[in-house]
């Protein structure tokens, strides 16, 4: 959010002592682009056969709870995942690569063309894929689930791609087919829903996650922006079901239904009140342009509150410390994933889930959304010095954690984040949003400008 933490009493211990002490102050110019080169250098690490793995050196074993402690039952192979939503990642961070003598677009090429291939015949994909280097294996689909938020991050990856090459229309069709996708499991408002997408086509069917509306938003404004790609969609997404009928429906439900206004902030979802990072970070990337009340929510929470309820350690935390205060110890066997570790016969320490974490993807975030809040300020001609402060903090805080390899891990601490516990081992999430926050790089709006 540098040395692998694992999730020992040892390891927690020596974190608590680390973050204690720790302060970082603003990147230099130079810092950053280091930084940036190194990260680039982790993702190419990780490439193999048009998949990007999603973690170096995590292990995928399988624990059970005895008498406080996690005793390992069943040690597995590396996890070797490649996450929908980190393949989509990895493409728009290659799409943005000014290496010379990059293979970079070649390497985001290969990711779309197996996701063209892989897209189901509803418009989704599966949550992650066998990412091995064996032709044999890799592409595998590793989880059933066809969530929304995975499967749109893929339409705004080709999106990103679209916009850089606009006369290859070579994924309009399976950019189409997503839009198909989470239109037909829209609760529309015409119907007396409240216009929001559920999570999935195969589960979870009454949950409408905040998050995941933003990224259909994103991607139905991605569209409409594109006379080629609006006409073509229009030609068979028609009705209730077209592209503006379904933008209306979301734009409903993120404005009306999980809008906040006593707190001025996106509610985690449907029915869900919870406060994540991600209402402030997902919120000002997707709509700020359009719906200003998420930069004052963003600047709200994360500059004039001081101290912030996200900030932890010079970094972002994934919840409001109310959050962390108010839930209990979070453990599922299935799926909690830990990182190996020398530990006595591979068992591993209950983690405090009350304590914060620093969640190094979310800071990633963090600095887009803030650059954007700035951009935002200034031209109404307000001040910016608070805003750009925390941007130096949190981007000096990623270029500083950055591991000698050029990755981020994807938490310090491994804690439950109230939705799922977070992993400890370096990940394409974060490595990614360390190259977008250093470039400005809005990938929800990759149709229109970085800041």
């Amino acid at each position: 959010m540098k040395t692998i933490v694992r999730n020992t009493l040892a390891a927690l211990a020596a974190v608590a002592a680390t973050s204690a002490a720790s302060s970082v102050g603003a990147a230099t110019t130079a810092q950053i682009s280091t930084a940036v080169t190194n990260a680039y250098g982790w993702l190419d690490s990780q490439y193999g056969l048009g998949c990007i793995a999603s973690f170096r050196n995590d292990y995928n074993d399988n624990y059970t709870l005895v008498n406080g402690v996690y005793k390992l039952v069943t040690p597995r192979a590396v996890d070797n995942y490649g996450y929908t939503y980190d393949q989509a990642l990895a493409v728009m961070a290659y799409l943005q690569d000014t290496r010379s003598g990059n293979t970079s677009v070649a390497k985001a090429q290969a990711i779309l063309n197996k996701f063209k291939s892989l897209q189901k015949s509803e418009g989704s994909w599966a949550t992650a894929y066998t990412c091995t280097g064996n032709s044999a294996t890799s592409g595998a689909e590793a989880e059933p689930y066809t969530d929304v938020g995975p499967s749109v991050w893929v339409g705004l990856a080709a999106l990103a791609y679209r916009t850089k090459y606009p006369s290859d229309t070579s994924y309009d069709d399976m950019i189409i087919n997503v839009a198909r996708y989470v239109s037909t499991i829209q609760w529309k408002t015409q119907w007396g829903g409240d216009g929001g997408v559920n999570f999935a086509s195969n589960r979870l069917q009454s949950v409408g996650s905040t998050e995941h509306n933003l990224d259909v938003y994103a991607l139905l404004t991605g569209i409409k922006n594109n006379a080629t790609l609006y006409a073509k969609a229009n030609q068979t997404l028609t009705g209730d079901y077209s592209i503006d009928s379904a933008r209306a429906s979301v734009t409903s439900f993120l404005t009306n239904t999980v809008w906040n206004a006593g707190e001025l902030r996106f509610n985690g979802g449907r029915n869900d009140s919870k406060f994540p990072t991600d209402m402030l970070n997902w919120g000002s990337a997707a709509m700020g342009d359009d719906y200003n009340n998420a930069y004052y929510s963003l600047v709200k929470w994360a500059v004039e509150t001081s101290p912030s309820p996200f900030e932890y350690n010079s970094g972002v935390d994934f919840v409001n410390s109310r959050e962390r205060a108010n839930q209990g110890t979070y453990f599922n066997s299935w799926w909690d994933y830990f990182s190996a570790s020398a530990y006595t016969n591979g068992d591993l320490a209950i983690v405090n889930d009350k304590i914060q974490d620093t969640w190094y993807e979310g800071t990633g975030q963090m600095v887009v959304a803030l650059k954007m809040a700035k951009a935002f300020y200034a031209a109404k001609a307000w001040g910016t010095t608070a805003i750009q402060s925390k941007i130096d903090t949190y981007l000096g805080t990623l270029v500083a954690r950055q591991q000698s390899d050029g990755g981020l891990r994807y938490s310090d601490r491994g804690t439950s984040n109230t939705y799922f516990r977070m992993k400890t081992a370096t990940s394409a999430a974060g490595t990614a949003w360390l190259i977008f926050g250093a470039k400005g790089f809005n990938p929800f709006y990759p149709f229109a400008k970085s800041y």
